[in-house]
């Protein structure tokens, strides 16, 4: 290396030093900001952005915050946001329907015409769901269909991938997290595949799909292995003309069994095809076809199937974190108010106080890297359902518990603060946040958002220092009553 390349290498050196060593500056008028000090001692602070927002819920105050008002990316903590826009807008007792129509009479068991199944966007629609309505189609005297069965998808448009999300290696292999949005959804449109041992080292091991279906295809190069060695499983997917091959690959260990799940390629022709099957081995034969179109406008509604209802739906959305939940509703938002989604949410969040120009909306789970939102403006959300009389049970019940359930479950590990706190996580690659309600000793309860964007560290230390903040919060008293 040469002297010049030597001394510049020293000067970077010194520069960097120079600036991890720069105390990181809090506002000290905020009445927490002592009890906080010796947390932003941490390297997270001088190598990552950080916003943070603490709100009194029952005083309004806000008790601590730092870059609060710094739009950033929030990753899942958009469902939280998602979930209380759709109570506002929708109702807690919203439901999801999905719709059959009947073009024909019914005589003798046949149903003379064409069946119609019209989707309502329902992200929790099972196929045990679709034995249901064959049964009851059964029980009012459809036993045969003369013509044909049409499914309609039109209530949100094609299946689509969900917005904001352009990752490559996801488009093309489909993982669970990453579902198309449908209006015919059904097993949260995702495959299930299991990967079954054979009982003896080097035998063949089996593979198969739960819900199989004529578009799709298993290539199996799975070996079985002795007991002792580590399972190693690689699943690829391949599409061609809406059908999908899988080829599983790898080693299993003796008698193991595991199950993987892919996103469907197209779900409309999923659940076209899981239906047809239901109707087949409940024994009603259709003469026709199975086909995507459009119901009859003019036709009244022989039945109808209503999924839970928005109240019950978020808790998995926000506990379990469900991407294809809070896309659907996002949409349905849309569908109802007859206005993009993301007009809406922005709207409900300008109504609560926020600024138009400084939020970017994109979808309703939080899987872009587009979407800019502050703490600040998420502490609107939480103190706007803390507050209301009519979906505060809902919303609340809703998010996770702090080391008991849902995607916060293992945090807080000291015995005095589990429970303490109901909320929210987020996380993508160089992503980490959270925010909920802490109840905090003093008997108060604090809005809290934490957001930590390009990590230079792993997730971690990203959360033990999060919890740090939230543990330290539940155990001081800052208001004298």
């Amino acid at each position: 290396m040469s002297w010049d390349l030597k001394w510049l290498a020293i000067l970077l050196y010194l520069f960097s030093a120079q600036v991890f060593a720069q105390e990181i500056e809090i506002d000290a008028s905020y009445p927490m900001s002592t009890e906080f000090r010796t947390l932003f001692e941490h390297d997270i602070f001088k190598s990552s952005d950080v916003g943070i927002h603490i709100v009194n819920l029952r005083t309004k105050e806000e008790v601590f915050g730092y870059q609060a008002d710094k739009g950033m990316v929030p990753a899942s903590v958009m469902k939280a946001i998602t979930s209380a826009a759709a109570l506002r807008v929708l109702g807690a007792s919203f439901r999801f329907e999905t719709l059959v129509f009947i073009d024909g009479e019914i005589r003798d068991n046949v149903l003379h015409g064409d069946l119609y199944i019209k989707g309502g966007g329902d992200p929790s629609l099972e196929v045990h769901h679709l034995w249901k309505i064959v049964h009851d189609l059964k029980v009012q005297g459809i036993g045969r269909v003369s013509g044909n069965v049409y499914y309609d998808n039109s209530i949100f448009g094609p299946d689509t991938h969900i917005s904001g999300w352009n990752k490559s290696i996801d488009i093309a292999n489909g993982p669970a997290y990453f579902p198309k949005t449908s209006s015919l959804s059904v097993n949260y449109n995702c495959l299930a595949i299991r990967v079954r041992a054979g009982q003896k080292n080097k035998e063949k091991a089996s593979v198969f799909v739960e819900y199989p279906s004529p578009d799709i295809t298993i290539v199996n190069d799975i070996k079985t292995v002795r007991s002792y060695t580590r399972a190693r499983i690689s699943i690829s997917r391949s599409i061609q003309d809406d059908k999908m091959e899988f080829t599983v690959g790898g080693r299993v260990p003796v008698n193991q069994e595991r199950t993987y799940y892919r996103a469907l390629h197209s779900p409309s022709n999923y659940f076209m095809s899981q239906f047809a099957e239901v109707l087949r081995q409940n024994g009603v034969i259709v003469n026709g076809e199975h086909k995507l179109q459009d119901a009859p406008t003019d036709k009244s509604i022989f039945y109808r199937h209503r999924s839970a209802s928005l109240g019950t739906l978020i808790k998995t959305m926000n506990k379990s974190s469900q991407n294809l939940f809070a896309e659907s509703i996002f949409l349905m938002m849309g569908v109802q108010q007859q206005s993009p989604p993301q007009d809406i949410v922005r709207d409900y969040l300008v109504e609560l106080g926020a600024d138009s120009e400084d939020l970017v909306i994109v979808n309703g789970s939080g899987l872009s890297r587009d979407i800019s939102i502050s703490p600040s403006v998420v502490s609107l959300v939480f103190s706007d359902m803390y507050g209301s009389k009519y979906v505060q049970a809902e919303y609340l019940g809703s998010l996770s518990i702090a080391g008991i359930d849902g995607t916060l479950r293992k945090r807080f590990s000291e015995e005095d603060a589990a429970g303490k706190m109901r909320g929210k996580t987020g996380s993508l690659n160089w992503v980490f946040c959270v925010g909920g309600l802490v109840f905090g000793q003093d008997g108060d309860t604090y809005s809290v958002v934490i957001f930590m964007n390009d990590l230079k560290t792993s997730s971690v230390h990203a959360r033990t220092l999060q919890d740090s903040f939230l543990e330290k919060l539940i155990r001081t008293s800052t208001i004298d009553k």
